[in-house]
């Protein structure tokens, strides 16, 4: 809520870099309290590290670049999949059970995405703009 109060206010990405900014200043002492009781090893701070990078930098770079490649529409199908990609990763890496509303959820994600697509694939008609004449006798 942070971000979108300060994006509304701020130009740019401004309001998202002072919501972070805001966010790691109040998240600071609670961290800083954290540590001093619980050491963390070499080992846990390499993966928190990848962590971070594998499940934020990495896909946020990857969004960028995709969506200097792909119409903005294409773009918008295409992630509106990731949670089912994600439901399919617990369910097959890790075993993790989908109930009926899950398999529905993903089904209706999958045919929405179905329907949107097919519906870029018609040609739509546009209408031409108004221009003003030009006289060729001035």
């Amino acid at each position: 809520m942070l971000n979108r109060s300060l994006g509304r206010q701020l130009p740019g990405l401004q309001g998202t870099a002072a919501a972070s900014v805001l966010t790691a200043a109040a998240w600071t002492p609670i961290a800083a309290v954290w540590f001093v009781f619980h050491l963390p090893t070499a080992e846990s701070i390499l993966l928190a590290v990848a962590c971070g990078v594998l499940s934020s930098v990495i896909p946020y770079a990857a969004d960028l670049l995709s969506l200097r490649r792909v119409p903005a529409s294409v773009f918008s199908t295409l992630t509106s999949v990731n949670p089912v990609w994600a439901a399919l990763a617990g369910w097959i890496l890790l075993q993790q059970a989908l109930q009926l509303y899950e398999w529905v959820g993903i089904g209706l994600i999958v045919l929405s995405d179905a329907l949107v697509s097919a519906s870029g694939l018609r040609p739509t008609t546009m209408k031409p703009q108004w221009r003003p004449r030009q006289d060729s006798n001035l």
